[in-house]
């Protein structure tokens, strides 16, 4: 279990490399926000290239906690994706940091970030739930790009606090467009 000390500096981290990602994240601004001497950081996490990563990691396995893949409703599973990337945009801001920074990181991950769902689009596939028309791989990323279309559209925008583009009714409207994009796509 982490300490208060430590709790408090991975979500500071959490901010900065969102914000700045790892060549731009200084320790000292994480060790001030946290309120802690910058040799904690240290203590704790090790370089502050481990600790980018470790914070980069737990976003992407809070998105994958949090939204299960469900084989019988990939359309459900790509609404519920975009719906966690519009609670937590910061979750995608680390993930594109770490694929500029620290690709290396990302292509040991991906074959076994993606083997389970793989298996399940498979499955889903061999028993004619979904297309076979493309790969079952392809299938994923295209659905994880439809989900974070929104996002990536409108990334720079997102510092504004009453931006058009994340209103309650663009977001709806998007959504609706997302969920008949994504039926689109795994249709048989």
């Amino acid at each position: 279990m982490p300490t208060e000390t430590e709790r408090r500096l991975f979500e500071a981290a959490s901010h900065e490399f969102a914000e700045r990602g790892l060549a731009g994240a200084r320790v000292d601004r994480i060790a001030a926000r946290a309120q802690a001497n910058k040799q904690l950081i240290y203590a704790y996490f090790g370089d502050k290239g481990q600790l980018f990563d470790a914070v980069a990691d737990h976003g992407l396995a809070q998105l994958t906690e949090s939204v299960p893949m469900d084989p019988d409703d990939l359309v459900g599973w790509t609404i519920s994706v975009f719906d966690f990337i519009v609670a937590h945009p910061d979750t995608v801001r680390l993930g594109l940091w770490q694929q500029l920074e620290r690709p290396e990181q990302v292509r040991c991950k991906i074959e076994v970030d993606y083997k389970d769902y793989i298996d399940l689009v498979a499955w889903a596939q061999s028993e004619g739930k979904v297309t076979s028309a493309v790969s079952a791989l392809d299938l994923i990323v295209m659905l994880a790009g439809l989900a974070a279309s929104w996002y990536s559209a409108f990334a720079p925008r997102l510092v504004v606090e009453d931006d058009l583009a994340w209103s309650p009714g663009l977001l709806k409207s998007h959504r609706a467009a997302l969920q008949l994009a994504a039926h689109a796509l795994v249709s048989m």
